[in-house]
C-alpha cells in the first residue's frame, strides 16, 4: 500500500494536468472504497441492517367508498 502511494506521489510531481486529474480520481476512488468498508464493518458489529435490506411493506390502497356509503 505504501509502495502505491510513493507511487503515486511521485508521478503527481511530474504530471500534467490529465495525468493529475486521474491520480486525483484514483485517490478519491480509494477514499471512497475505504470509508464505504469501514461502514460496513461499523454495521456488521453492532449487528445492524442497512437500509436495502429491510423488508418493505407494501400497503394496499384503500377501497374507495361510494358517496352513499361515505356519507353514513
Amino acid at each position: 500500500m505504501e509502495d502505491l502511494i510513493n507511487s503515486l506521489l511521485k508521478s503527481l510531481e511530474s504530471a500534467s494536468g490529465r495525468s493529475i486529474g486521474m491520480v486525483l480520481a484514483v485517490i478519491g476512488a480509494l477514499i471512497w472504497w475505504g470509508v464505504y468498508l469501514i461502514r460496513k464493518l461499523g454495521r456488521k458489529m453492532r449487528n445492524d441492517v442497512s437500509v436495502s435490506e429491510k423488508p418493505i411493506e407494501i400497503q394496499r390502497p384503500r377501497k374507495r367508498l361510494s358517496l352513499r356509503e361515505y356519507h353514513r
